[in-house]
């Protein structure tokens, strides 16, 4: 690091030297050596950022992504508690495989709401329900629960 910060600055002081020289009487060889040393320089400043670029590639290899994978894990978590072991069907029967709870909640729910099972039993229809729910009071968010909901994520909720 400091050979190189010791070259780029004996190039930046001979560029200075030759430019001025350059100013005070033209020639295409002192052209050419100011050329040599921009490209001396540019070669110097790619390597640079090359590696400064590989540095910080390595470092985000190391490092990852800390907020997602801390949201990842507050997600996991949530998740886990979330998730439904198992339940006990009407027969008694300990349901355990996703599909079959997700099923079992279906065919509960059903049976709770009479959705299409016992003819004898009345049916609502589209507009019976639109009518019920006209006249029931549903609680609404108010405008900052609203904002609140809607706003960004601040780092400050995350932790």
């Amino acid at each position: 690091m400091k050979q190189t910060q010791t070259k780029i600055l004996s190039l930046l002081r001979t560029l200075r030297d030759l430019t001025a020289q350059q100013f005070l009487c033209l020639t295409t060889t002192r052209g050419s050596q100011i050329e040599q040393t921009q490209k001396k320089l540019n070669d110097i400043y790619i390597a640079r950022a090359a590696h400064t670029r590989h540095m910080l590639k390595a470092k985000q290899y190391v490092m990852g992504d800390k907020a997602s994978a801390l949201l990842a894990n507050r997600l996991r978590t949530a998740n886990a508690q979330s998730k439904i072991g198992y339940i006990l069907t009407d027969e008694g029967k300990k349901v355990i495989k996703p599909q079959d709870i997700c099923n079992a909640f279906t065919k509960f729910y059903s049976k709770l709401y009479n959705l299409r099972e016992d003819a004898a039993k009345h049916q609502p229809t589209l507009k019976d329900i639109s009518q019920f729910l006209d006249q029931v009071t549903l609680p609404r968010l108010t405008n900052d629960q609203i904002h609140l909901l809607t706003d960004t994520v601040t780092p400050q909720e995350i932790e």
